[in-house]
């Protein structure tokens, strides 16, 4: 395990990632995911300033998340990263996910840093892509304030892909309220996006009956 740690924080991006998983036994990728020091991380401006670790750690291994949570598709659609077909890398994202969510959704009262913040926007666009609407949303929500002007939109979006799946009557009404916000303007989204949002609303409404 500490060798696997020690080569993540040797690491540049994500070639090393994927030269990871491509050369170590599904056995210790296993490990690495069943065990991976998730409490240990501090997020804020000051932690990562002081430790370079934690920025370091947590951007890979939210990126070794979103790799393995789709990771068939990740094999099949892109061959030159020669991943293994022998690691079960979807089961081994769900052990991952277990442990790295309750972690964020931990960090909403937490000032994350701002490079942080972009990692779990582009997180949280990459679970979307994957349908976990929930997990998104978790990273969303902990990610504010952000920086992307469509933050607030996506927001919107994974609660009404949530209440469309759920048919819950809370979850439709939560969808419904955070879009009226943004076509009231309480919630300001770009112009461009406004549509959308009123769209998801007819939906909603139509849902409601």
């Amino acid at each position: 395990m500490s060798t696997l740690l020690e080569f993540m924080d040797r690491s540049k991006g994500t070639d090393e990632l994927y030269e990871m998983l491509r050369s170590r036994s599904p056995a210790e990728i296993e490990q690495l995911c069943r065990t991976f020091p998730v409490e240990s991380l501090r997020l804020d401006w000051g932690s990562i300033q002081s430790d370079f670790r934690n920025n370091q750690r947590f951007e890979l291994i939210t990126v070794l998340a979103q790799i393995l949570v789709r990771y068939e598709d990740h094999r099949k659609n892109n061959p030159e990263h020669r991943l293994p077909a022998t690691l079960h890398g979807e089961k081994l994202g769900e052990v991952l996910m277990g442990r790295l969510m309750p972690f964020i959704a931990s960090q909403q009262k937490i000032e994350i840093a701002h490079s942080l913040k972009i990692r779990l926007y582009d997180f949280a666009i990459a679970l979307m892509q994957a349908g976990r609407n929930r997990d998104a949303l978790t990273c969303f929500v902990a990610s504010r304030p952000s920086m992307k002007e469509d933050h607030e939109f996506w927001i919107c979006a994974c609660r009404f892909n949530i209440a469309q799946t759920s048919k819950n009557g809370d979850e439709i009404k939560a969808a419904i309220e955070n879009a009226e916000q943004i076509l009231s303007g309480k919630i300001k989204v770009p112009g461009k996006y406004v549509q959308g949002a009123r769209q998801m609303l007819s939906t909603l409404k139509q849902s409601e009956r």
